[in-house]
């Protein structure tokens, strides 16, 4: 009972502050140091742009509170509550660390303050139904990635490599597996790694015992890339496929040539956008930074972008009413489902890293129609790329 009233006294706060002051809060929850900073810095520059292009909202400056939850769930909390408490924020986006992201979400719940997330597979069980996520699930990736291991690399047996660490690669690791083996696939090993590890000698060894197909590995940038090289070193030649997770510069440039050919199933193409300012976005980026946004840029300054609309359509400050319009979305077509997904029909991409740039093609499921009897990743017709061509170049 004691904490309902606290928590019904906080919303009442926070709705009677926000109608008195002379701007609106919105807090930023980021990594932009430790583990993950180069993905939490990526989607800080993205909302700074959006911010720039659309400062004002019902007549009053928007003021960003950047949070920097580092790689600890406990601080990003507490972060989270003086974004609420002390700055009267009346939405939050974020985080790009999958614990941070549930912890925050759990924080966000208890109050009533509505959160737009970037990417989370577990939602909104382990979020809460204040949690929205503007783009489609996690584990449609897993499926993607499983029928183009069956359909197009034509293999039977699989090893996947997860993060121990976290529920996301967790999560992934496990509907990936499901799905092979519902293909008619086998996985011969499922090894762990963690955050940090810049050794995989061990994991290696493993692997090279299983003699699998095909590598999965359903983990961040960082590990994935250095375990990828040090396995092309030691004569693993097999393919391997990632998720969007290694979508970042840093990526090729930790793994140099051994990238190459690498598979990704990424979440972002360009009729992802569900705002109106988000449609311009891509152009009023490249126009002031000089290159094109990376997705996770993209994604976060949708996040943006929709809050911003959300509070428009509801003509109000209020958390409540933020929610239930963020949950309608824009044009009064649903932003996301009753499960807290984006209710948007996904149309899963698939990509391939090329002479050092991502390269990405239109659509996994016609990509897979196309399949043939080959392991070799540079089968994959040219016939199946964007109309647009769209890379991701780190020139």
């Amino acid at each position: 009972m004691r904490i309902f009233l606290s928590a019904l006294t906080i919303c009442l706060m926070v709705a009677c502050r926000v109608s008195t002051l002379e701007s609106i809060s919105i807090g930023i929850c980021l990594p932009i140091t430790g583990h993950f900073s180069t993905r939490g810095q990526s989607a800080w520059e993205g909302i700074k742009v959006a911010h720039a292009m659309e400062p004002h909202v019902l007549g009053k400056p928007v003021q960003l509170r950047l949070i920097n939850t580092g790689s600890d769930p406990a601080g990003a909390t507490n972060t989270a509550l003086a974004a609420i408490e002390k700055n009267a924020a009346v939405a939050l986006i974020g985080d790009i660390f999958s614990v941070n992201r549930v912890s925050i979400s759990h924080c966000t719940e208890k109050r009533g303050i509505p959160v737009v997330t970037i990417p989370d597979p577990r939602m909104p069980q382990s979020t809460g139904n204040h949690a929205l996520k503007p783009c489609s699930s996690d584990m449609e990736q897993a499926s993607v990635a499983a029928n183009l291991a069956i359909r197009h690399f034509s293999v039977r047996t699989a090893a996947v490599i997860y993060d121990i660490s976290q529920e996301h690669s967790i999560c992934l690791a496990a509907h990936f597996a499901k799905e092979f083996r519902q293909a008619g696939g086998r996985i011969v090993a499922e090894i762990r790694c963690r955050i940090g590890d810049r050794d995989f000698a061990g994991q290696i060894n493993r692997i090279k015992l299983a003699n699998p197909d095909i590598l999965y590995l359903p983990i961040y940038h960082v590990e994935c890339a250095l375990l990828i090289r040090q396995a092309r070193e030691s004569a693993i030649s097999v393919p391997v496929m990632a998720t969007d997770a290694v979508q970042v510069p840093e990526f090729l440039e930790l793994g140099g040539k051994a990238m190459e050919s690498v598979v990704f199933t990424p979440y972002f193409r360009e009729d992802f956008f569900k705002t109106e300012s988000g449609k311009r976005f891509p152009v009023c980026y490249e126009n002031r930074k000089g290159n094109k946004p990376q997705p996770c840029e993209a994604l976060a300054a949708e996040s943006y972008f929709l809050v911003l609309d959300a509070i428009k359509r509801a003509r109000s400050c209020d958390p409540r009413n933020i929610r239930e319009a963020l949950a309608t979305g824009p044009n009064d077509k649903p932003c996301v489902s009753e499960n807290g997904q984006s209710s948007k029909p996904a149309h899963p991409l698939v990509g391939i890293v090329r002479r050092g740039t991502f390269t990405h093609f239109s659509n996994a499921h016609a990509w897979v129609g196309t399949a043939k009897d080959t392991r070799n990743p540079e089968s994959i017709t040219e016939s199946s790329r964007l109309q647009d061509g769209s890379r991701v170049s780190t020139d």
